[in-house]
């Protein structure tokens, strides 16, 4: 991961300076033409215990839920269940229910969920946190960064932003599963 890799797919591009929450401050290295600029090296920071976390997990044999809600994530091949439609809530709660009318995407109940491009309410926060399910939110400069146990600033509204994270996603789940592997047979 580098910050050129970031750079390229406008994941320093913050919201208008004007929708800032101020919570975000540390996050913003400064303007231009009116939108906040997304400190990038906090972002890389952010986002490395987060890439542990997703590799750690699927060691375990756990899954990572992805909230992508979006066109261009293409979810063949893709090592952890991902969610692209519109997220019902409740769908936690009631799990046995949920399972049986997704099933292609979940199989068993998530150990951690990412939202990636998503907007959410805070009533799919709260059944997170109620049923302790960690939580990852990338989120823009103008939304509260205490939403959930993990933030990362990014612009989740570019399309390249979304699929640079979702590939960096998918590498850490893949490297948890070489890990998982090599243990079963070591």
């Amino acid at each position: 991961m580098s910050i050129e890799k970031l750079l390229s797919s406008n994941s320093h591009l913050g919201d208008k300076k004007n929708r800032r929450d101020g919570l975000q401050s540390a996050g913003i290295l400064g303007h231009r033409d009116g939108n906040d600029l997304i400190h990038l090296g906090k972002t890389i920071k952010d986002l490395v215990p987060v890439l542990h976390i997703v590799a750690e997990t699927v060691s375990n044999r756990e899954s990572v839920l992805i909230i992508a809600q979006d066109e261009v994530v293409d979810k063949k091949g893709f090592p952890q269940p991902i969610v692209t439609e519109k997220w019902i809530y409740g769908a936690l709660s009631n799990f046995k229910m949920t399972r049986s009318s997704k099933k292609n995407i979940l199989k068993e109940m998530p150990n951690g969920l990412i939202l990636l491009k998503s907007n959410t309410s805070d009533l799919l926060l709260n059944e997170a946190k109620f049923l302790e399910i960690p939580t990852v939110i990338v989120q823009q400069t103008g939304e509260s960064p205490l939403r959930g146990q993990y933030s990362l600033l990014a612009n989740k509204d570019d399309k390249k932003t979304v699929r640079l994270l979702l590939s960096l996603l998918a590498k850490a789940a893949f490297y948890g599963y070489s890990r998982e592997i090599l243990r079963f047979r070591g």
